[in-house]
């Protein structure tokens, strides 16, 4: 952008978030999780991959190999945020595609729920008379 003379209102920042799928160590979302505030850095330290090593190796190993990326303070002020991503299906591949513009995105929402209900044996105890929880959670 700036070979090309492209001026912005705001600075143009990439941004590589570590650890987003949770497909190394868990949870997930634990880039963007220490940039936005709900979490802390040291908080994912101790978490293991299936080869026996922390988060805090990872991350140490990752910032020796990469002595000349600029790093910068987390939780600053973001005007705009945007999302690149590979696509990790084969449709654009089959059908010859090299790229493709997303029109939509897939959404996530997670509940937790207490379901309240009692113990009973499903031979003795008449349908009427139970409090079975999985009953109520099916209402």
């Amino acid at each position: 952008m700036h070979h090309a003379g492209v001026t912005t209102r705001h600075p143009v920042e990439l941004v590589c978030w570590s650890n987003e799928e949770g497909s190394r160590f868990q949870p997930g979302c634990m880039g963007s999780s220490v940039f936005t505030g709900t979490r802390q850095l040291h908080e994912f330290f101790t978490s293991i991959d299936k080869d026996g090593i922390t988060v805090s190796e990872a991350l140490q190993a990752t910032l020796e190999a990469t002595p000349d990326v600029a790093r910068r303070a987390l939780g600053f002020e973001v005007a705009a945020y945007l999302e690149a991503h590979i696509e990790q299906g084969p449709i654009l591949e089959a059908a010859g595609v090299p790229i493709g513009a997303v029109t939509g995105v897939q959404g996530s929402r997670r509940y937790s729920v207490e379901i309240r209900g009692e113990e009973a044996h499903a031979g003795t105890a008449p349908f009427k008379t139970r409090k079975d929880a999985l009953k109520a959670a099916s209402r």
